[in-house]
């Protein structure tokens, strides 16, 4: 069985059995002709044996392990290859974990022989993918020294893996040279240094990725509940004029005080004078934060926050 692209490029190449079931040796090919992967179906119509997956440049991404029966539940060893940023051609280092199967889709549109494979109702072709899941750890490709480990979750809306709970980073020696946590790809809470003796020598503390207290003394101020209430606060007093046909991003600068109080808002880029009006009422009246800190003493801080408007 062949299916190809629009442009006539080959998409998919395999065997089947009874006219229906892959059975046999399997290809999937990039819109650009690149192998994308390759593997063998037994014949239950499962992958079998090792499987290989390249990126669109050809280079080899991620190797799978499967086991001779079903698989599509179970978790199967993998092996992740990483390359070096300046050499392109060449691997740094080498993730060892699990996947599973899941499912990526392309736009029936985009083949010509759409009609022969099952389209669901968002006119959308399946294919199956491995999905990194659980604890991967990251080794040296020359040195098979450990560089770091951690959790990775797979995100449906997006298609891509983020990095979840602890992760550590290690010294050539094996002393654990940075541990922290993530949140849905972003760090998050504590994260601390350490020396190739095993000493603490920095601390750092994230919200959402962004430094909140850098462990010198310096530290954003802090809304009530932590900084991601502040759109949920912004969208309930948000009061929209009643003015349709007008979108597009509104952004204010506030001021907090040593004290915590909420002061200069000001509009720096508008959308429409009612709804600039509107926007500042909301900072008027927003309750004290934590004050930030410079060099440990209490300052007044500026920074800005933007808002989407649709309406």
């Amino acid at each position: 069985m062949k299916i190809f692209y629009k442009d006539g490029t080959l998409f998919q190449s395999y065997d089947v059995r009874n006219k229906i079931f892959k059975n046999g040796m399997f290809k999937q090919f990039h819109n650009n002709g690149k192998l994308a992967q390759e593997g063998r179906y037994n014949k239950y119509s499962d992958r079998a044996g090792e499987w290989k997956y390249y990126d669109l440049s050809g280079r080899l991404q991620l190797t799978v392990n499967y086991l001779d029966d079903d698989n599509i539940h179970t978790f199967q060893k993998s092996k992740l290859y990483i390359y070096d940023d300046d050499n392109q051609n060449e691997i740094k280092s080498i993730a060892i974990g699990e996947t599973f199967i899941g499912s990526k889709y392309i736009d029936a549109t985009e083949l010509q022989n759409s009609k022969y494979l099952d389209i669901d109702y968002n006119n959308k072709v399946s294919y199956d993918f491995p999905i990194r899941s659980g604890v991967w750890k990251h080794y040296n490709f020359i040195s098979n020294e450990l560089i770091y480990k951690g959790e990775t979750k797979w995100i449906e809306n997006s298609g891509e893996n983020v990095r979840v709970g602890v992760w550590e980073f290690y010294h050539p020696n094996g002393k654990i040279k940075v541990k922290g946590n993530y949140k849905n790809g972003l760090q998050n809470g504590e994260w601390k240094a350490y020396n190739t003796n095993g000493e603490l020598i920095e601390s750092v503390t994230f919200n959402a990725g962004k430094i909140i207290n850098d462990g010198l003394g310096n530290s954003q101020p802090q809304f009530p509940g932590g900084n991601n209430n502040i759109m949920r606060f912004i969208q309930k007093y948000f009061d929209y004029p009643d003015i349709s046909g007008v979108s597009g991003v509104i952004i204010a600068e506030i001021t907090i005080d040593k004290e915590g109080n909420v002061i200069n808002p000001k509009i720096i880029q508008s959308l429409h004078p009612e709804f600039d009006k509107a926007y500042l009422d909301v900072f008027n009246k927003m309750p004290k934060w934590s004050p930030g800190t410079i060099n440990g003493e209490f300052e007044n801080i500026t920074f800005k926050i933007p808002t989407r408007v649709s309406n």
